[in-house]
């Protein structure tokens, strides 16, 4: 370490201001000098939230050897967003250091040290030894995750540290909001929180702020711009639904090699497509848990249900999504398909029929494929499903974060004769994933769903013996790699 550098080793403000040239506001100075082992950040957006966590990293990075930092994110891609803001400024201040890995998420230090974007996941991140652990978009980030994340920084004892940030997402219980207010409320050496609007930023543009808040829905706008906790009302799917039934658990995505996969060729799913015009094409699969060895003998004759798979591509042509979806059809047996037919839906169904015929023969089984045309009243039933499902711990999420931040969103609106308006507001994102799995949801009532489990099967029982286990609450336990019933 240089004479310069080790002047600034103890002060990440002064790091800050002589190795980056960045001058921090007030509010930031104050996370960057807390001693405390959980700083939890709650924050207006464009209020410089990702700055001072990509401060924080680089100071641990560089002033320390051999020191690991840990990026997870509960947004796609946020953790590889943050990763490359880092190792844009880490170039701008000439100091040395490369990113290396296959997947490029990795930034190596020539001290040693290393900055890692982490695959939010309970297996890769349980069991290591973190100097710096960075949680973004926490609010979304399941408890499960949270558990095995904060045991990375133990094993670091006494220098381990964690910092949390987000803006206001989840209920009392979810581990982010609890961290939050007892940091605010009792801060100390063990947590101490910090939270600002989007107007405490000196750069804020005041007017652009007032346009947004006369544009959005003011739970909304409290929320993202003012970081406060809104009331659930009009949201729903509840923040304690979605917590309970969201497991880390592995399951397929475009990205699965599927000659690898542990999931058997031929599972038996249900299948529910949306089409995007400017947002995403998706593909949501829903099979039933195979549990005949008596894992969930307590839910008598009830089928578990989960995401076997989900992947979304923004944009892509039609006949190439029709063709993910074949791919898809050569593995699973995709045996109810519901191809949502509003606007552009029309022709690319028809588009998924034709192709269909052509590649019947490296199918699994004859997919039967649903056109729907969604409306108030079918999305009314779909999504009233979905709820009942998840209250009654009888279908099991994965963590994933775009799915899981389009159901958070969710809101609903009362119309006539007993029908829901159910929708994620145009002003707040996306609900392309949501509606593709409430249509795999809705492919399931064209199946009895009652199973028998026969609880003496020990050659089903053997392919979760040794697994990982994941319970809810309710004692449901799902493998960590869930097979389907066929």
């Amino acid at each position: 370490m240089t004479a310069s550098l080790a002047t600034v080793v103890n002060d990440p403000v002064r790091f800050a201001e002589t190795v980056l040239k960045a001058n921090l506001f007030d509010y930031q100075k104050s996370v960057a000098r807390s001693d405390a082992r959980l700083r939890v950040l709650c924050a207006g957006r464009q209020s410089g939230k990702s700055e001072i966590l990509a401060i924080l990293a680089i100071h641990t990075a560089v002033t320390k050897r051999n020191a690991t930092v840990y990026i997870i994110s509960g947004g796609e891609k946020m953790a590889e967003k943050l990763l490359a803001k880092i190792t844009k400024m880490v170039r701008k201040a000439g100091l040395e250091a490369g990113i290396v890995g296959d997947l490029k998420n990795i930034l190596s230090f020539t001290n040693g040290s290393t900055i890692e974007a982490v695959p939010t996941s309970e297996a890769r991140i349980r069991g290591e030894t973190v100097d710096l652990l960075i949680l973004d978009e926490s609010g979304i980030i399941s408890d499960g995750i949270w558990d095995a994340a904060w045991g990375t920084t133990i094993a670091a004892q006494p220098a381990g540290r964690t910092l949390a940030a987000g803006t206001p997402w989840g209920g009392r219980d979810h581990w982010y909001r609890s961290n939050f207010e007892r940091g605010l409320k009792h801060p100390d050496d063990s947590v101490e929180s910090f939270t600002w609007t989007s107007y405490d930023s000196p750069l804020a543009d005041r007017a652009a702020l007032e346009d947004r808040k006369r544009a959005l829905p003011s739970d909304k706008f409290r929320r993202e711009y003012l970081a406060e906790w809104a009331d659930e009302t009009g949201a729903f799917l509840t923040t304690e639904e979605l917590n309970n039934a969201t497991v880390d658990y592995t399951y397929t995505t475009d990205t699965t090699p599927w000659p690898y996969t542990t999931q058997p060729r031929g599972g038996h799913v249900y299948a529910g497509i949306d089409w995007g015009m400017n947002d995403y094409n998706v593909l949501a699969c829903v099979g039933t848990l195979d549990d005949h060895g008596g894992l969930n003998t307590h839910r008598e004759h009830d089928p578990v249900y989960f995401v076997a798979h989900l992947e979304g591509h923004q944009q892509m042509q039609y006949q190439d999504f029709v063709d993910r979806i074949w791919k898809v059809g050569t593995h699973y047996n995709l045996r109810h398909v519901m191809s949502e037919t509003n606007g552009v839906g029309g022709p690319a169904t028809q588009m998924l029929h034709a192709t269909k015929k052509k590649r019947l023969d490296t199918l699994q089984g004859r997919p039967q494929i649903h056109q729907v045309h969604t409306s108030a009243q079918s999305k009314t039933t779909n999504f009233g499903q979905l709820k009942v499902l998840l209250q009654r711990r009888q279908l099991i999420l994965p963590n994933h974060g775009e799915l899981l931040k389009q159901l958070n969103n969710l809101q609903y609106t009362e119309l006539q004769h007993g029908n829901l308006k159910i929708e994620v507001p145009a002003n707040i994102g996306h609900d392309d994933h949501a509606d593709a799995l409430s249509l795999a949801i809705g492919a399931i009532t064209k199946r009895n769903r009652r199973i028998h489990r026969d609880t003496h099967s020990n050659a089903i029982r053997r392919y979760w013996h040794g697994q990982q286990l994941h319970q809810l609450d309710d004692g449901t336990q799902i493998p960590h790699e869930p097979m389907l019933l066929d």
